[in-house]
């Protein structure tokens, strides 16, 4: 049986993303069943072309698009939102769906904890 890899994140602060702009990513995870939490918010200043322009990618496929609404956080907390998929080639990633506004920042945080139920074939 694989040993799942242990608890990783990878935090990331990106200025005006490109479209497909790499916003956060892990690599080089044991392929298993994860659970995926996302934190990502705005700041500066932020155009409607921000608004829910954070996407997952596992293993190179995106498969879901996160609620980031376009406006900037000051102060607060932010929510997280929670995922679980399965990896094969061990690379989850968030990126940018489309360009982002030129004066907005994104703040990522991506955490990927391994669940251990599952055994590759």
């Amino acid at each position: 049986m694989t040993t799942p890899a242990p608890t990783q994140s990878a935090h990331n602060v990106t200025a005006g993303p490109a479209a497909s702009a790499g916003l956060a990513s892990l690599t080089g995870l044991t392929a298993g069943r994860y659970q995926i939490i996302v934190y990502a918010y705005l700041a500066g200043t932020v155009t409607p072309a921000d608004a829910d322009n954070v996407e997952l990618l596992v293993d190179g496929t995106a498969t879901d698009v996160l609620a980031v609404p376009p406006v900037a956080v000051a102060s607060g907390s932010v929510e997280s939102q929670v995922f679980e998929h399965i990896t094969a080639d061990g690379a989850i990633k968030l990126q940018a769906v489309g360009a982002g506004g030129a004066s907005a920042v994104y703040h990522t945080l991506l955490v990927v904890a391994p669940l251990g139920d599952y055994v590759p074939t």
